[in-house]
């Protein structure tokens, strides 16, 4: 089946006066050109898939709970200088994941020039030319490279302001062939690259909803932008941008196999 092209999907968008979720949500799928698509058609207002309204407001931070906790940092630093230095470490990561289940990490010995790039990567895929990139889009997940928007698309009561390349390594690597851009990556990972173009109405969406992550680890490294938020005694906290830092959450997979081992123990 042919794609709706751009400038169709923001006709039918905008124009349609007779609104028809499941009809606007298929042909924005169909576009192939996710929300970095409607941004270079020049959408002005925000296409009601998005919209999110009352739960946009729930996740406004409390300034004096912000002010009393903050996320834990970690500085890798010490990790090889001295036994009590790093038994200190270990100590205060498992107190992190046991009370926040994320954390940021300093001092980790990857260089930010690596960091940069990989950053660079993700924003030169989903900046290319539609014509290219299209040929990449999919919701086939055995498909090892892929790049959609909204994973849960036809699911979610609401779509989210982001476009994502995914990457699959595990059991094996993909073929060079496959991938729009070479990556050497280690075996047993999925990466994926999330993109948020400017939006024309902010206040009303989220780049991506409330949820926890199904694995056993993300390693999340987040640019300057920043937005990311977490979850800790019942409120929302903004997790700062530190240059270099790099964010770990702990997976359900971990949580659950964690509570595993502990009900054995008992």
């Amino acid at each position: 089946m042919r794609g709706v092209t751009m400038e169709e999907l923001n006709k039918m968008i905008v124009q349609t006066s007779e609104y028809d979720w499941e009809r606007e949500l298929q042909a924005f799928d169909d576009s192939k050109a996710g929300v970095k698509g409607l941004l270079d058609a020049c959408v002005t207002s925000l296409p009601r898939i998005f919209l999110h309204n009352q739960y946009v407001a729930e996740k406004q931070s409390d300034s004096e709970m912000v002010t009393k906790f903050s996320i834990p940092v970690m500085d890798f630093e010490g990790l090889g200088k001295s036994a009590a230095q790093r038994a200190d470490i270990v100590r205060r990561i498992k107190d992190a994941c046991e009370n926040w289940g994320f954390f940021q990490v300093v001092h980790h010995e990857i260089p930010l020039s690596v960091m940069e790039k990989v950053i660079e990567g993700v924003c030169h895929f989903h900046e290319q030319n539609f014509e290219v990139k299209k040929e990449f889009y999919s919701r086939d997940v055995t498909r090892k490279f892929s790049y959609n928007s909204n994973f849960d698309l036809h699911k979610a009561r609401a779509a989210n302001w982001r476009d994502t390349l995914s990457c699959v390594f595990a059991p094996n690597p993909p073929d060079p062939k496959e991938m729009a851009k070479t990556w050497n990556a280690p075996k047993g990972l999925v990466l994926a690259g999330h993109y948020y173009p400017t939006c024309p109405e902010p206040d009303l969406t989220l780049g991506l909803s409330s949820h926890t992550d199904g694995g056993f680890l993300t390693i999340l490294l987040q640019d300057q932008v920043g937005g990311l938020q977490v979850f800790h005694e019942n409120q929302w906290f903004d997790v700062p941008f530190v240059p270099g830092s790099l964010i770990v959450n702990i997976g359900d997979l971990m949580q659950a196999s964690s509570y595993c081992k502990l009900s054995l123990m008992h």
